[in-house]
């Protein structure tokens, strides 16, 4: 019986000899292609984890980069606040020295006309008048250098010399005035400089602040793009995978339907 069996399959292929060549050469082209996919998914694979691996790096750069612009925003924010404060009280102070500043040019204008108005009374004071004045202007005066005659017509120095020199004295104490005043103007000019400066400085770390900001936010933005452009990359590659496993599988099942198709075909014919 078993001979019988050989004798009819050894037959079945002698018969059918080139059925056999093609599905020996249907199987080895299957075998080849389901290589050959093997190999270009392994390729694809490893494309695959390079891909991640190049998101993965870019998403840690993305966090990075969105955290340094969220970082310049808050540093240009509170040099904003920090500039709008130092613009206020700088308009405050010049405001405030300004008005100062016009008062003692009034306050000079107002003594130099006193002075003028005064010396012209010096100019017409008689003696116990002048000595009077005399003492005012000239601070700690021992009174026995001055004599005053007991009619009152004249001092130890003469009348005409009393009269221009108090006159003269008369400039002092304005000068002196004069000169206070001038110097708590030119202080305020350097107050309200300095003052000055100090907003424009402030104001320009603002504009340095913010322009790191939109090169923070630049950075930022072009590092989503390409985490972006990566990630369909990757959701391409793993749709290219997935093809290819397909393809395995269809080969696959081809190879192994020819084989099972030739095994039928000599049991069939066989039966027959």
């Amino acid at each position: 019986m078993a001979n019988t069996t050989v004798a009819a399959v050894s037959g079945y292929i002698k018969t059918h000899e080139r059925l056999l060549i093609v599905v020996l050469c249907l199987i080895f082209t299957g075998w080849v292609t389901n290589k050959g996919l093997t190999i270009y998914q392994g390729y694809e694979q490893g494309k695959l984890t390079n891909l991640e691996q190049q998101l993965n790096e870019t998403k840690q750069q993305t966090a990075a980069a969105q955290q340094s612009a969220q970082d310049a925003k808050n540093t240009a924010q509170v040099i904003a606040v920090q500039a709008t404060q130092d613009k206020a009280a700088s308009a405050t102070l010049i405001a405030s020295l300004s008005q100062q500043n016009a008062s003692l040019a009034s306050q000079i204008v107002k003594r130099g006309n006193q002075t003028e108005q005064q010396q012209q009374v010096d100019l017409t004071t008689s003696i116990p008048g002048l000595d009077v004045r005399f003492k005012v202007l000239v601070p700690n005066v021992n009174p026995a250098d001055v004599h005053v005659s007991p009619d009152g017509k004249t001092v130890s120095i003469g009348e005409d010399t009393a009269q221009k020199v108090v006159s003269q004295l008369e400039l002092v104490p304005p000068l002196q005035g004069d000169k206070k005043d001038l110097e708590a103007e030119v202080k305020n000019g350097q107050d309200m400089l300095a003052s000055s400066q100090k907003a424009l400085d402030t104001q320009s770390k603002l504009t340095d602040a913010q322009q790191k900001v939109i090169d923070a936010q630049d950075k930022y933005n072009g590092l989503l793009e390409t985490q972006l452009k990566q990630a369909d990359a990757v959701c391409q590659e793993k749709v290219n995978i997935e093809k290819t496993n397909t393809k395995k599988a269809y080969f696959k099942g081809f190879k192994w339907g020819a084989v099972a198709g030739f095994i039928a075909g000599v049991f069939t014919g066989h039966a027959l």
